[in-house]
């Protein structure tokens, strides 16, 4: 099994993730659920009420396919919520704007630097919104040290 190369520069691998089918369920949330990137480090996630945190020493990834009504509206921003239990960890999501043709019409990532709970968004225009779903890329650290609890995407 050839392993995927994960990080915020390597769109592909991304989209390569995304595609495979082999991501399982881990958290579903009033906003829609949680699914690992890699259907093998499902078991390193846990998850509650609280969100999807890591318990492996090195980061996982979780993505999540926000919901959009109406489907054709302009411009949008997809907000996300997380915890990090330090103030010196970097808890990044990108979101990705994929229009139904499957071409990338943009991606933009958030980092929160912060300890306690954090709301990020990040927002798209008309012609990166216009027709397009987003998938939620986030970055789990090592040792539950950071948590992302839920998302959503408003006009």
């Amino acid at each position: 099994m050839q392993k995927i190369p994960l990080g915020w520069g390597v769109f592909a691998a991304g989209v390569a993730v995304v595609s495979t089918g082999s991501a399982l369920p881990l958290y579903v949330h009033g906003s829609g659920s949680f699914l690992a990137a890699l259907g093998s480090q499902q078991a390193d996630i846990n998850r509650s009420i609280a969100g999807v945190s890591n318990t492996a020493t090195v980061s996982r990834f979780v993505y999540a396919s926000p919901p959009r009504n109406p489907h054709s509206a302009g411009t949008q921003t997809v907000s996300w919520t997380g915890y990090s239990n330090a103030v010196t960890n970097n808890n990044c999501c990108s979101v990705f704007s994929i229009n139904s043709s499957g071409s990338l019409l943009a991606s933009k990532t958030s980092c929160v630097v912060a300890m306690g709970y954090y709301t990020t968004s990040v927002s798209f225009t008309t012609g990166e919104s216009s027709d397009a779903s987003y998938t939620l890329y986030c970055t789990l650290l090592p040792s539950g040290a950071n948590r992302v609890h839920s998302y959503r995407v408003s006009p």
